[in-house]
């Protein structure tokens, strides 16, 4: 039996808190906005989110990153997105879950993913503000699109919102990880046995046995999880070693 690794940010934050800690950025006579409304602050510019803790926005130059890019803050992000505090990727604004439906491909052939509307998490899970709203992506595991995998964006299962982007540490196939955001676009943190110690960054798979074109190696196998994990009601699994 295979089960999947995470972190909890909440519990042993001492251990790994550069990766949970969402990075202070401070602002100089900032004029204030609210909620991060698209466009309320001129040309050039955005309401972003500057305090995590507080829920509190300013007016600061338009970011760089676009949807589905890693970022540290939310100034980082071009307007109407936002930068997610708990998995650090920009995620389109929302109202709804109609606002979050998106195009995907995997083997370069097209296909349509749904998100969901969620309100803006801190790292350790709790709700910013009942205001603040973003998409999940929705994302298709293996090949992590729409997710901008070229820069380090990941694909991972946020447990009871479906799969969605996230900054990745980029650990490769075969390497030790304590969390799906560890691994790179891809692969998944698994332990084969209830040791966590175990973990290791395993590749996606959703054709099951031996002969699964998602695992390559001929010494390895698609083994389904349990409880069942599936994406468009398909299920999905990881190579391992038989």
């Amino acid at each position: 039996m295979i089960f999947r690794a995470f972190q909890q940010c909440a519990i042993g934050a001492a251990l790994f808190a550069a990766s949970c800690n969402y990075p202070a950025f401070e602002y100089r006579n900032p004029i204030a906005c609210t909620s991060g409304e698209v466009g309320s602050c001129g040309a050039g510019k955005k309401c972003a989110l500057t305090n995590v803790d507080t829920g509190e926005f300013a007016c600061v130059n338009d970011g760089t990153k676009n949807v589905w890019q890693s970022c540290s803050r939310d100034a980082d992000c071009v307007d109407g997105t936002l930068c997610d505090p708990k998995y650090g990727a920009c995620k389109p604004r929302c109202e709804s879950a109609s606002d979050c439906e998106f195009q995907a491909t995997r083997d370069q052939t097209p296909f349509t993913v749904k998100g969901s509307c969620i309100e803006a998490q801190r790292p350790n899970g709790s709700v910013i503000s009942k205001k603040v709203l973003h998409c999940t992506s929705g994302c298709e595991p293996i090949g992590a699109s729409p997710c901008d995998a070229n820069a380090n964006v990941t694909c991972i299962d946020r447990t009871g919102e479906g799969f969605d982007c996230a900054k990745s540490k980029n650990v490769g196939e075969g390497i030790a990880c304590t969390s799906e955001v560890d691994c790179a676009p891809g692969r998944v943190c698994i332990v084969i046995t209830e040791t966590p110690l175990s973990a290791k960054c395993a590749r996606w798979c959703d054709v099951p046995g031996q002969d699964s074109p998602s695992c390559p190696s001929i010494a390895s196998k698609c083994v389904f999880f349990e409880p069942p994990l599936t994406f468009q009601e398909k299920p999905y699994g990881t190579c391992v070693e038989p």
